[in-house]
């Protein structure tokens, strides 16, 4: 027996049911509307992403050579990460400052995975009810776990668009609760597609769960293209449920 057919067969039933579900999603379901596609193709855009130190923009790939990237991080060991690597893109700026929904500062909750340090604080009693699994099906219930609090600066959308004279065509975003009000805090008219985490319940204090954030796009003139629930999640008494995925919005 290989590595291959040993690790398949040390996953329960849902966590192979999940690889399942990510590769049918990676391979056969349109990552982009065809019109966003012949864009990004054809023409010189850039490309504001918020949270860039989470999970790669790797939609976007075949068509680096024609985006100039911004990227914001509100972790500065994760902006420095951001800095010292190399990135495909025709052009790339690091931005380093948080966005947030006001300029000035907010405490950053450094949790003990990276990727879910947020502005606002886990909520324990809410993550407590759910048992959560990383990328390669191994327990992660301890990655909200609040290692430290750091003071970082913040700034709104639109301040960061005005300073840094971005007309965005495409803004992804994945901050861990604050996604909302960062869309919130500037004009989004000319903004044509909006890629965003979101979340189902919220694991952060006060966060808007996707019926907030839907209800708001929508009313900035957005329809939803595509979303696609996370399936790493289970309650533990036993029962599936969506927590949080990724959506798609763009213009009509």
């Amino acid at each position: 027996m290989n590595k291959w057919q040993r690790r398949i067969r040390s996953y329960t039933g849902y966590q192979l049911q999940r690889k399942v579900q990510k590769f049918f999603r990676k391979w056969f379901l349109a990552p982009l509307p065809a019109d966003v596609i012949k864009t990004l193709k054809s023409k010189r855009v850039q490309v504001l992403d918020v949270g860039a130190g989470g999970r790669a923009l790797g939609v976007l790939l075949p068509y680096a050579e024609n985006i100039d990237m911004f990227m914001s991080e509100a972790s500065k060991v994760e902006a420095e990460k951001l800095r010292a690597k190399k990135h495909p893109w025709h052009s790339t700026t690091i931005i380093g400052q948080a966005l947030g929904s006001k300029n000035g500062v907010e405490t950053l909750y450094v949790t003990r995975s990276p990727s879910l340090s947020s502005l606002l604080k886990p909520d324990v009693s809410v993550i407590n009810q759910y048992r959560f699994f990383s990328s390669y099906a191994e327990p992660a219930d301890g990655d909200y776990e609040v290692l430290r609090e750091e003071i970082v600066e913040t700034a709104t959308l639109q301040s960061v668009m005005d300073k840094c004279q971005i007309k965005p065509y495409l803004i992804k975003l994945d901050t861990q609760g604050t996604e909302l009000s960062i869309l919130q805090s500037g004009d989004l008219s000319e903004v044509q597609v909006i890629l965003i985490e979101v979340d189902y319940v919220p694991l952060y204090t006060n966060q808007p769960v996707f019926e907030e954030i839907d209800a708001y796009l929508k009313g900035q003139g957005f329809s939803l293209f595509r979303n696609s629930p996370f399936t790493a999640d289970v309650r533990k008494d036993g029962k599936h449920v969506k927590v949080g995925g990724d959506a798609i919005y763009v213009r009509p």
